[in-house]
């Protein structure tokens, strides 16, 4: 308004100046309104909701219009809108299965065999373990060198059973200096395997002493043959998990291993029917590990009458899974099921331990 024109025209000017400011206040506050016309044709925005008790309705110019629709002109969003949004994305979270980040794989020694005699019988466990729903397979490397020279073919059937390559194990002899070359060569070949289908573990593990005893010397030189293969094998990819058995669990080996391990190189494959075995708390090993745990080999253990350890299914043993449950509590790793008790019904067995294993993520 510049001082021209006649008193009705600057008292029209500034009543459209004072609407426009009304209107803009009304946008800032997102106050419901409902769009219509003027008689004379023109858009306007009729706002619902007065800001104050007896304030009428305020229409909205068509500049206004064009703003409030312009993207550099977004609607302002409640904070009432915005808490019952983040809540309930929060609330839907803590129903999200937890298989999301705890991964369920299987062994294929779970259906009888650690080696398999024919590519046939290999092949129709991998299918039945994708079949069955899990995640990941682990098997014997001896597995995959006999059957499988060209890492592609078995990747292509891993791709059509939906399963993934968690590792293949590995058996040294023993971990010091007169089998550290061999160990060299093997780990080379098996790292560029695993690694070629898209894995990332070599489970090693090693053999009991047959003459002396089970000495901290010993530990130190099997961590030491440990820490060069993992260093040898880290710019592939490849992480070594070390696999106990009941001897090792005896002696405290993954304990003491652990100590002498480089982390970035050696992780472990926990398997707690071994554990128990040795007269050891699984529950306890598993927490003080936790930050090691790249792998849990879920096994359970009993006694026969005359006192020999058994093997039995998943969930039929001594394995406290409540306990199990709350211990792995945040664990991303994979949760592997290792039966070896040659079940005449592997397939039914392994069924039913797999929904064992669902209730412990849930």
């Amino acid at each position: 308004m510049d001082g021209t024109g006649t008193a009705t025209e600057r008292h029209v000017d500034a009543f459209r100046a004072m609407r426009e400011r009304r209107a803009n206040r009304c946008i800032a506050r997102s106050e419901p309104a409902r769009w219509t016309r003027t008689s004379s044709g023109k858009r306007r925005c009729i706002f619902l909701f007065p800001r104050r008790k007896g304030h009428h309705s305020r229409a909205l110019t068509n500049q206004r219009i064009y703003e409030s629709t312009n993207p550099a002109h977004p609607p302002r969003i409640s904070v009432a809108i915005r808490l019952f949004v983040y809540s309930s994305i929060r609330l839907f979270a803590l129903f999200l299965p937890k298989e999301d980040k705890m991964k369920l794989g299987c062994q294929a020694r779970s259906f009888g065999k650690g080696i398999y005699p024919s590519e046939a019988d290999f092949l129709s466990v991998v299918h039945q373990i994708g079949k069955l729903c899990f995640r990941g397979l682990e098997a014997n490397w001896k597995n995959l060198e006999r059957y499988f020279q060209d890492p592609e073919a078995f990747k292509r059937i891993l791709s059509e059973t939906n399963l993934e390559l968690i590792g293949a194990h590995y058996g040294a002899a023993h971990w010091d200096e007169s089998s550290r070359k061999q160990i060299r060569t093997e780990g080379d070949q098996i790292a560029d395997f695993v690694s070629a289908v898209g894995g990332q573990y070599i489970v090693c593990s090693g053999r009991r002493p047959t003459q002396g005893t089970v000495s901290d010397e010993m530990w130190k030189k099997t961590a030491e043959g440990l820490n060069l293969l993992g260093e040898h094998c880290a710019p592939k990819g490849i992480q070594l998990a070390y696999h106990n058995h009941w001897w090792e669990s005896e002696q405290e080996g993954l304990v003491k291993l652990a100590a002498y391990t480089e982390p970035s190189y050696v992780g472990f494959a926990f398997d707690t029917g071994h554990h128990i075995r040795a007269g050891k708390d699984a529950i306890a090993l598993v927490r003080e590990l936790s930050d090691r745990l790249h792998i849990i080999h879920l096994a359970d253990h009993s006694e026969d009458a005359a006192g020999h350890a058994v093997r039995p299914q998943l969930g039929t043993g001594v394995l406290d899974l409540s306990a199990l449950r709350n211990a792995i509590e945040g664990f991303t790793g994979w949760l592997v099921l290792e039966e070896e008790n040659n079940a005449p019904s592997p397939e039914k067995q392994v069924a039913e331990c797999i929904e064992v294993m669902r209730r412990l993520i849930k």
